[in-house]
């Protein structure tokens, strides 16, 4: 069986998952906010909704200039245990096949060695949120991106996509308000929102008031391509 490298993974599917669902698909949605500090939260005024392109080219850009190097490595082996029976089974497979080969792409560049890592449960005020990202440059370092793990189906993206007026109670208005409190607390503007069958990513204007958002496509198959130019475009920001 023929190796795949870290370049070739970002051109295949995250991995099948088998979930064993506790609870019928409707009933898993998130129904209310996460904490009271989120149930105060106002939402963006205005979402922009976009393909992503900026994101995803700045990827194509980053893996030919990287090419040599990422061929040489081996593609991150994904969880052993297949079945996801509730969240923290599900944030495993997120972090070890979606994120993991992110960080280790990253690590090739020279020019980032030593520059960015990673924080699991990270802080920021009151709240928690899973992953966060620091960057650090001439010894000042700041949080570029976070990404928020969610169970498995904890996602509609349907809500993502029908939402016309945020002020409408809905599943996707309360994750974007958790989002926004994270993004105001760890003055970072750049939310990911995952929950492995599902990718949000949200890119808020420096006051807050307004955030670009881009669902990425249901075959996964650009996952980690669109994570990754998201990363990168944090970087620059």
């Amino acid at each position: 069986m023929p190796i795949t490298t870290l370049l070739q993974s970002f051109d295949e599917a995250l991995p099948d998952i088998i979930i064993v669902p506790s609870k019928p698909e409707k009933d898993c949605w998130q129904t209310k906010e996460s904490s009271e500090q989120v149930k105060k939260e106002k939402p963006p005024r205005i979402l922009i909704y976009h393909d992503g392109a900026g994101y995803l080219s700045a990827t194509e850009k980053y893996l030919a200039a990287h090419e040599s190097l990422l061929r040489d490595e081996v593609a991150t082996p994904p969880e052993p245990n297949r079945f996801v029976r509730n969240e923290a089974d599900g944030v495993a497979h997120a972090r070890t096949n979606l994120l993991n080969p992110l960080m280790r792409a990253v690590d090739v560049n020279e020019g980032l060695v030593g520059k960015l890592l990673t924080a699991s449960e990270l802080g920021v005020e009151t709240l928690r949120v899973d992953v966060g990202v620091f960057y650090t440059v001439k010894g000042d370092e700041g949080i570029v991106m976070m990404v928020e793990f969610k169970r498995t189906d904890l996602i509609d993206k349907g809500s993502f996509k029908t939402m016309k007026y945020l002020r409408v109670k809905s599943n996707a208005t309360k994750q974007i308000k958790q989002a926004k409190a994270y993004a105001k607390r760890a003055k970072c503007r750049c939310v990911a929102l995952c929950d492995y069958q599902s990718l949000i990513l949200l890119q808020f204007s420096e006051d807050l008031t307004t955030g670009e958002l881009m669902i990425v496509d249901e075959t996964e198959t650009t996952f980690r391509k669109a994570l990754l130019g998201f990363l990168l475009t944090a970087i620059r920001h």
